[in-house]
């Protein structure tokens, strides 16, 4: 965010409101993306999860949790909504935007069958990734349940994107 800022801030000295310091719209909306999933998990699964099995004595919301995990996401999609241009996203970039989560899986797994693990006592990164007490089909229709909702989000945001981009035109 800070790198968007100065760049943002030096566009406007050099340019005035003409420029856009999006290196790209389609990776700014993919990054999007991928930040808001990370927000959501948390918010939705983690979070509740971890102060459930802690029997309430966790506290999801404490500084680190919130800056990674609710402030930094929502800065990055207050920046593609105010400066990233609209109009320019193609129809399949929502499935590309399930490439990153799905190297994830195969990183997060790769390193579970090689014996590391996430942290003291956790095989698992998220416990909807948790074989052995979801049973690998539980895990496979977690994963397939988290794609339907990642690629319908993503589509979302695509329609949004394409309605903001016919908005500006109308200005």
């Amino acid at each position: 965010m800070l790198v968007l800022l100065v760049v943002t801030a030096a566009q406007l000295a050099s340019q005035g409101a003409r420029g856009v310091s999006a290196p790209s719209p389609r990776l700014s909306a993919a990054v999007m993306m991928t930040i808001t999933v990370t927000m959501g998990v948390y918010l939705v699964l983690l979070a509740p999860n971890a102060f459930q099995q802690s029997g309430g004595a966790y506290r999801p919301f404490g500084l680190t949790s919130d800056l990674v995990h609710i402030v930094a996401p929502c800065l990055i999609i207050a920046d593609w909504l105010a400066f990233t241009p609209k109009g320019r996203l193609r129809w399949f970039d929502p499935l590309m935007w399930t490439i990153p989560p799905y190297a994830y899986l195969v990183f997060a797994f790769t390193r579970i069958a090689l014996g590391a693990d996430f942290g003291v006592g956790r095989i698992y990164p998220y416990p909807f990734m948790d074989i052995e007490v979801n049973g690998l089909g539980g895990v496979v229709l977690w994963i397939g349940a988290l794609s339907i909702v990642l690629v319908t989000i993503g589509y979302g945001n695509y329609a949004l994107d394409r309605l903001l981009a016919k908005m500006a035109q109308h200005r």
